[in-house]
This record gives structure tokens, C-alpha cells and sequence, in this order.
């Protein structure tokens, strides 16, 4: 979905179907009346119309460098679902968040860690295995071999651990897994609502399943096959359409101010990005993401965040023109260089100069014969 048109036309055929508008309806209200947990999987990832969370789009060719600054961190970017929850959060209308990713996208999005349960893990954040202190990075600390990331603590020199966590192992950290907070916001739940997840790893370690009670309605978002299709014992709705699409609908029967344009990714927001995050919600409002000197700040600075595909590809012919033409330039310095030490004298006609002997004239030989005596 990478026009507007395209996806407008597909929310209006949701919104035809009145099956999935009366869900739709029922879940507003739910959302008003609060107490909602969300969990949410990987079809929430997708390549959406801003296409925030395709990094590879946002990077231009043959950059190495760029690829690797902007790619870490800068091109994945929240989609309408991060945002559509973020805002319900704020508003107070959703309890807790599970996000089954391991991107920390919730995070970047402005979620505190106190409503957020990272069940996987997130990439930018690593522990010291001894005093057990935290640090955020703005790059994903992961290696591809162990979770030590080679570095160390700052405070007692101990060696730092990624919170990654594997399929057959639970985490057990208090911060970013929350397991213990994730079991008692279950019990409160009044409603479960599952943006895009399988569910699969939560059933393979039996964490969710016993806290889901009988009489909890569960609306299930989710495109495919799913392990609670069959299951006869929970409370479960399912909404076989995709997550932006029903984030949408959803805003606008909530009456959140959230239209066409969505408020974009406002890197100023960002606690990852952002080297000294103010977690207090109160000052969110005064984001410079509100004013549009600020936004066109960030489009000249930050082109590659806010930047449409089409524009993101000028700019990386421009950059090949202009790569090429510094080679050119270059090449052409190298060349003339070389010319001018082909043309010095070779070693052996200046080592022959270096070591010549002064020639006597005849004036000199005359003079000599003259004072010679016999």
C-alpha cells in the first residue's frame, strides 16, 4: 500500500462489510471504556503506506555508510499501528502493551517502560552482567554469535549482555521483559485485543494461556491461520483484515486525532534516537514535532525520515552523479601527478650529475706549466 488512494479504497471496502463493521464498532467502544490489553506480533511490521518500518526503502544504493547509520535505527520507523496505540496509551485507554517483536519500536514510539512488556527483548538496550545497570544505545547492540556485546560498564567494569531472547529460552528481567507486571495487568484486563501476532511463543512457554480467562473477550487481528481458530473455550472475535486498515477505522469511530495525514515519526520524540529523553507525558505537547519551523527542519536535516521514495531516489542520483564526478576529478589529479614523475631524469643520469669531477681549462693547464720548475 504505497499510495493513498489505494489504501482509502481498501478501508472503504472494510468499512462496507457489515460483519466487520459491527466488530469494529463493539471494539470502539471497548476502547472507551478502557482497561484493554494489547499484544502485538509481526504483521504489524509491514510495508504499510509510509513505508516506516522498511529500512532497505529509505537507504539509498551503493552508500555503506549511510546504509549503516540510517538502517540501524533511524529507517525503522514506527507504522500506523505503533502510532494508533501510542495514542490510546496516552489517552489512557489501554491498560498494558506486549509487543512480540524484537524491534523496540514501542519504545521509540514513546510508550513508558512501565505500560510496556518487551517479551522478546529489545535490540538497543544491554545490561551489565554484575550490577545489573542498563544502558540505551542508538544502534542495535546485538552481535550475530553470543549476547555479550564486547563492551563494558561504566561503573564496574563488568561485561555487557544484549536482552535478546531466543524461541526456547523466558526472559527474566525486570526491565524490558516485565513478566510480572504482563501477569497482573492480565488479571485486570477487562479486554484482549491482538494486533498481528501468532500467539505461538506465548503458548510454547505457557506464560498467556493460563491468565487467559473464559468470559475476557479476545478480538483477534490477524491474517491467516491462527492457534485460537479452534479454540472453544475462550471468548475469541477474529478480524481476518489487515492491522493499519482496522487502526484506521478504529481512530476514527474512537474520535482520535488521527486522519489523512497521519501525524508523521517525530525523531525529537524519540527516547532511542534522543540522548537525554524527558519521559515526562505532561511535556509531550510541547514536542517540536508541533511546529512546522521544526518540520522543516527536520526535512532538511533528517531527509531520509520524512522524505517520499520518489524524492529518497533523486537524491541517490544526485549522490552517484555526484560520487562519480569526484572520482573523475580525482583520477584526473592522480594522472597528472604521474606524468610529472615520468618526466623527471632517471636515477642513473642524476646519480652520474652528483658525482662528476670539475674539467680543467687551458688557461689553467698554462698556468700550471708555467710555475712548474725543472
Amino acid at each position: 500500500m504505497s499510495e493513498w488512494p489505494n489504501f482509502f479504497r481498501e478501508v472503504q471496502e472494510v468499512e462496507a462489510k457489515s460483519e466487520v463493521s459491527a466488530v469494529l464498532t463493539d471494539l470502539a467502544a471497548r476502547f472507551n471504556a478502557g482497561r484493554v490489553l494489547v499484544i502485538t506480533g509481526s504483521q504489524v511490521n509491514n510495508d504499510d503506506m509510509y513505508h516506516y518500518c522498511n529500512k532497505h526503502q529509505w537507504c539509498p544504493p551503493n552508500n555503506t555508510y549511510v546504509h549503516k547509520l540510517y538502517a540501524e535505527c533511524h529507517c525503522e520507523m514506527p507504522s500506523l499501528c505503533h502510532t494508533f496505540t501510542c495514542t490510546l496509551r496516552k489517552n489512557c485507554m489501554i491498560n498494558h502493551v506486549v509487543n512480540e517483536n524484537q524491534d523496540g519500536l514501542y519504545q521509540r514510539s514513546g510508550i513508558p517502560d512501565a505500560k510496556l512488556s518487551d517479551v522478546r527483548g529489545c535490540p538497543y538496550i544491554e545490561q551489565c552482567s554484575k550490577c545489573k545497570d542498563m544502558y540505551k544505545k542508538s544502534m542495535k547492540v546485538s552481535c550475530t554469535t553470543s549476547h555479550a556485546t564486547n563492551r563494558t560498564c561504566t561503573t564496574c567494569h563488568g561485561g555487557l549482555y544484549d536482552t535478546l531472547v531466543d524461541e526456547n529460552d523466558v526472559g527474566k528481567l525486570e526491565f524490558p521483559h516485565n513478566w510480572k507486571v504482563l501477569k497482573t495487568k492480565l488479571k485486570m484486563a477487562r479486554c484482549i485485543v491482538v494486533f498481528g501476532s501468532s500467539c505461538e511463543y506465548f503458548i510454547r512457554q505457557r506464560q498467556l494461556t493460563p491468565f487467559f480467562r473464559a468470559n475476557t473477550p479476545i478480538y483477534l487481528v490477524y491474517k491467516g491461520e491462527h492457534i485460537l481458530d479452534n479454540n472453544n473455550t475462550l471468548n475469541v472475535t477474529k478480524i481476518e483484515e489487515d492491522c493499519d486498515i482496522v487502526c484506521h477505522i478504529l481512530a476514527k469511530r474512537i474520535g482520535l486525532p488521527i486522519g489523512a495525514p497521519v501525524k508523521p515519526y517525530c525523531c525529537f520524540c524519540d527516547p532511542i534516537i534522543v540522548k537525554n529523553p524527558n519521559r515526562d507525558e505532561s511535556k509531550f505537547a510541547l514536542c517540536k514535532c508541533n511546529n512546522d519551523a521544526s518540520m522543516e527542519m527536520m526535512r532538511r536535516y533528517l531527509p531520509f525520515r520524512v522524505m517520499a521514495p520518489q524524492d529518497v531516489e533523486l537524491r541517490a542520483k544526485r549522490n552517484r552523479k555526484r560520487r562519480f564526478l569526484y572520482n573523475k576529478k580525482k583520477s584526473a589529479i592522480r594522472k597528472k601527478k604521474y606524468n610529472q614523475v615520468s618526466t623527471l631524469p632517471e636515477p642513473a643520469v642524476v646519480a652520474q650529475q652528483a658525482n662528476f669531477s670539475p674539467s680543467i681549462s687551458p688557461k689553467s693547464e698554462i698556468l700550471f706549466s708555467e710555475l712548474s720548475y725543472d
